[in-house]
């Protein structure tokens, strides 16, 4: 009787497994950009060995449509503006890309590090929307960014130095006050 029990508590457990299948198949397939697939599960056990089918129908992918690039702040003092047509130029996702959810956090990633690398260390990424359209397979994308306060270099301010005088970090430094 105990090993009948074990049978019977496996059994149950590879129907629970059965019922949550199309479910994590289904969302396994819309990272890859499949928003429609077909998926259906049949579990034979007639024959006393457990038989599991899964059939997947992944349909048509999404692809990437509209890209809306919002980028506050970003104020452009005088002689070096920052360029936003070249940071929109450089969005990774191209139109008519399979939109992968992978793709879509590196590309995040992306613009946001190009940004935090220039003269505004401080920015953040305010909202990223992808809005997936099941009629027409596309996702429209909004990714939305902010400045935060532009940073320059200070004076220079030398401390802890015992063998060297103060003149030799000076003239080896090449970054001026005011520098971006």
């Amino acid at each position: 009787s105990g090993d009948l029990s074990v049978w019977s508590a496996l059994g149950e457990q590879l129907r629970r497994l059965v019922r949550t299948t199309p479910r994590q198949a289904r969302e396994l397939l819309a990272t890859e950009g499949y928003y429609s697939p077909e998926v259906t599960v049949r579990l034979d056990d007639s024959s006393g060995t457990p038989n599991v089918t899964v059939d997947v129908t992944p349909g048509e992918p999404v692809l990437v449509g509209a890209v809306e690039i919002v980028l506050n702040g970003f104020a452009s003092s005088g002689e070096s503006p920052f360029d936003k047509d070249a940071l929109r130029a450089s969005w990774p996702l191209a139109d008519g890309e399979v939109f992968r959810q992978e793709d879509w956090e590196r590309a995040k990633r992306a613009i946001l590090r190009a940004v935090v690398q220039t003269r505004y260390p401080r920015a953040q990424l305010t909202e990223s929307v992808a809005t997936v359209d099941p009629e027409t397979h596309r996702a429209l994308l909004r990714v939305a960014l902010d400045s935060g306060p532009e940073m320059r270099f200070g004076e220079l301010k030398i401390e802890g130095l015992k063998r060297y005088p103060a003149s030799i970090v000076r003239n080896l430094n090449q970054i001026k006050p005011g520098d971006v």
